[in-house]
């Protein structure tokens, strides 16, 4: 099960882009912005490197999820922990990566078929809002319903169906926002990671 905890952790938010125009040429030119900053998000930016990291020593490893891996000070993050399984080496791995530079990949733990299947994995590439993004949303969110948004921020997503975390749907993001570094008294937000739709987890 500790697969399962390490790919839950937080809750779920997600954020629209707000890609609009004035004419066809301008919209075009628009949306093609919109999808370079999602591109260029620090996630995705992320995943390139801890992928080429992981596959030295699994090169058959699939993405299960990824998050913070704690709670982020100064948020949006720019640093990540990539949670992979393995089937050949019926092994998961963490990949750690700082502002762009990964980390050796981790040997965490066997990794159990029966909990994580992953004929059901989704590509990365099936998140259409990037971290920022999906931080403003959350934070947004909060601001309009409470008035304000506790200031540190926990994130993640996972890529995965797992039992027990039947509420928190693959691709979407999960945010939770604190006001110090732990978890107690946390807000949760769900986010859409297709439309952009925010939702509270109570």
């Amino acid at each position: 099960m500790r697969v399962a905890k390490l790919v839950s952790a937080v809750v779920l938010v997600v954020a629209c882009l707000g890609v609009t125009g004035c004419g066809s040429g301008t919209d075009g030119a628009v949306k093609r912005l919109g999808k370079l900053s999602v591109t260029l998000d620090s996630v995705f930016v992320a995943e390139k490197a801890a992928s080429a990291e992981v596959a030295k020593v699994a090169p058959d490893a699939v993405l299960l999820s990824v998050g913070t891996g704690g709670v982020v000070l100064n948020p949006p993050p720019s640093s990540w922990n990539f949670l992979y399984g393995s089937p050949g080496k019926g092994r998961t791995y963490r990949v750690a990566v700082e502002h762009g530079t990964a980390e050796k990949a981790e040997d965490l733990a066997p990794l159990d078929t029966k909990v994580v299947d992953l004929s059901s994995v989704v590509p990365i590439s099936s998140v259409k809002v990037g971290s920022k993004e999906a931080y403003e949303a959350g934070k947004a969110f909060l601001e309009k319903r409470d008035g304000s948004a506790p200031p540190n921020l926990m994130m993640s997503v996972s890529f995965v169906e797992v039992p027990g975390l039947e509420g928190q749907s693959v691709s979407d993001w999960a945010l939770a926002f604190t006001q110090g570094t732990s978890t107690d008294g946390m807000q949760q937000v769900r986010v859409d990671g297709q439309t952009g739709a925010a939702s509270a987890i109570e």
